[in-house]
């Protein structure tokens, strides 16, 4: 905590920004005994452009219409982003006001830009704002109550968050944690961010922590691989180095030393079943699921007070809007209301757009998974009504911010998320196999399975680009290294793509071990009327005779053109595990 120096009959705040607990929050109180203590709230309105950071900016204060000597934004590695030395400059003159009036809640303070002291950037790129709450403040000692993360954007919560996740294992405290499924695509990504920023600004009153820190559930490195994130995060205002992934966790030989499963509490968005390292140790401590794949019948059947929602839909995003629309709807009407960070004077910027202007760059983030999920609403076969209904409530919120609604184009922007998620060109084959996988464990044997973006061929012809002539058995031979460092014993790719006339395919390509083979015939069998496959036509060398010449590798492969594409992954998983369990 940085403490304003001052002699001890003066007026002084202490400061308080971005630590642990309480977040966001300043003390603000005066030292004679008499006077009424406060609590001194701080919004930290993040830089106006994306590549700015708030950091940058020397700030000053008014209080009451009088001066406050300049303060500054500090980085601290061990803090994250905290206010330094906010202290009054003319103790004689602002002392009788605070005496007389006792911080007042209509007390005015503002906070106004002085100067930016980096790389030439305008003061007017960064703004802090406060305000005055009735609540007393944190007395050592005492036991605080549970406290919201205040109304703030999106970065900030980020950066508070893994700051607080840092402190969390370092000192053992209690931690709840919002994560999607394995393969960390946009939907299982946006889910995570949705539901804990929402449910960390509106905490249920007996959560287990007011704090939610949503876990994207890949390392840092692997966030390259897909290049839609990259594209999505300027609407939102963050880069790749605000997400918390699971770098930011212990590595997985000290999660019960480090990260004691007593001490976590885990919410699944996108999948209803923690599988991997983190399922081993943390699959008892989930409490609270939002889901549209199959019911595995791993989360408890009472949650309380989060949810157990397990629906059919085209995007999770979805079922995640649904259920925070009603908080959501709450927070913004009441930071509105009340003027979430009482801005005074024209020095700041109005309350209304940076709150709508939060809003606008969430709601993007959600947006771009449904209507990539369901094709911009089109896919007739994926989309349900709670997919629609999300996408006007989301397209509502942008086109409440003025600077939003100026631009705002639904079609360009799917098409520019769609984009860059279908550019996988600058990927190596065993980067793309692995961009979005996910894996199960079925009667002790390993099934992976990649979704990829690009037809067969396409693949082919990467391997055969990567390693020179033998495009086929060069293509095999990364099967093999992708199923051998993961232990597979069943391995498929599905891959999805328009035809030259713009129809919408699929093909499906299954490599097991040979001792399995039998699995794989009894899956066609099985389920090939369903899925409607077909033999992909002779002289692809995509089958078995791909491995001529590499026999000893064990493997054996079935491909087919998937004629029923309604049937993704969620459906074509089940069938896989089933013939497995059997």
């Amino acid at each position: 905590m940085s403490v304003c120096p001052s002699d001890q009959a003066a007026p002084r705040l202490l400061c308080l920004i971005d630590a642990p607990a309480p977040p966001f929050t300043a003390a603000a109180r005066h030292e004679d005994a008499n006077a009424k203590m406060q609590m001194l709230r701080w919004r930290l309105v993040d830089s106006l452009e994306p590549d700015r950071e708030p950091s940058s900016c020397l700030l000053g204060a008014s209080l009451a219409g009088r001066t406050v000597e300049k303060t500054s934004f500090a980085e601290d590695p061990g803090r994250g982003l905290h206010l330094d030395a906010l202290h009054c400059s003319r103790y004689s003159a602002l002392t009788p006001a605070l005496s007389q009036q006792h911080l007042p809640l209509t007390y005015p303070l503002s906070l106004d830009i002085l100067s930016a002291e980096k790389h030439g950037r305008q003061p007017e790129t960064c703004n802090l704002i406060g305000d005055l709450d009735p609540s007393p403040p944190h007395v050592s000692g005492e036991t605080a109550a549970p406290m919201a993360f205040p109304r703030n954007s999106l970065r900030a919560f980020l950066s508070h968050a893994k700051t607080s996740l840092r402190t969390a294992v370092r000192q053992k405290q209690n931690v709840t944690l919002v994560i999607g499924n394995e393969s960390a695509d946009l939907d299982s990504m946006t889910c995570s961010l949705l539901y804990a920023y929402v449910r960390s600004q509106a905490p249920p009153k007996d959560a287990f922590t007011p704090l939610y820190v949503p876990i994207v559930n890949i390392s840092a490195n692997d966030i390259s691989l897909r290049p839609e994130f990259i594209a999505l995060f300027r609407h939102a205002n963050i880069s790749a180095a605000h997400l918390i992934t699971l770098d930011d966790l212990p590595i997985a030989s000290q999660y019960k030393q480090l990260l004691p499963p007593e001490k976590t509490r885990w919410i699944l968005v996108d999948h209803n079943n923690l599988q991997g390292f983190l399922g081993q140790v943390y699959s008892t401590r989930v409490h609270g699921t939002i889901d549209h794949h199959d019911e595995e019948g791993t989360v408890p059947k009472e949650t309380n007070p989060e949810p157990r929602c397990i629906e059919k839909c085209g995007s999770c995003t979805s079922l995640v809007v649904r259920f925070l629309q009603p908080f959501w709807d709450a927070l913004s009407s009441s930071a509105l209301s009340s003027g979430a960070g009482h801005a005074q004077g024209d020095s700041l910027i109005d309350d209304s757009a940076v709150i709508r202007g939060w809003d606008a760059q969430v709601a993007k983030l959600a947006l771009a998974s449904i209507l990539i999920d369901t094709r911009d609403l089109q896919d007739k076969d994926k989309t349900k009504d709670v997919d629609r209904e999300a996408v006007t409530y989301l397209e509502s919120r942008i086109k409440l911010s003025p600077k939003e609604a100026r631009t705002w184009d639904r079609s360009a922007f799917f098409k520019e998320i769609d984009g860059a998620e279908q550019n996988i060109e600058s990927l190596t084959l065993y980067d793309i196999l692995r961009k979005d996988y996910k894996q199960w464990n079925e009667s002790n044997c390993k099934l992976g399975i990649s979704s990829v973006v690009k037809p067969l061929d396409f693949l082919v012809n990467k391997a055969g680009n990567e390693s020179g002539p033998g495009a086929e058995e060069a293509f095999h031979k990364t099967l093999e290294e992708f199923m051998a460092a993961r232990s597979l014993g069943l391995f498929a790719v599905m891959t999805t793509f328009a035809s030259p006339e713009g129809k919408f395919q699929r093909q499906l390509l299954v490599t097991s071990r040979k001792d399995i083979r039998e699995a794989v015939f009894q899956f066609e069998s099985s389920n090939g009327e369903e899925l409607r496959l077909e033999s992909i036509p002779a002289g692809t060398n995509i089958d078995d005779k791909a491995h001529k010449g590499n026999e000893e590798s064990g493997l054996s492969s079935r491909s087919w053109i998937q004629q029923n594409v309604s049937m993704s992954r969620k459906q074509v998983a089940p069938m896989l595990r089933k013939v497995l369990q059997t």
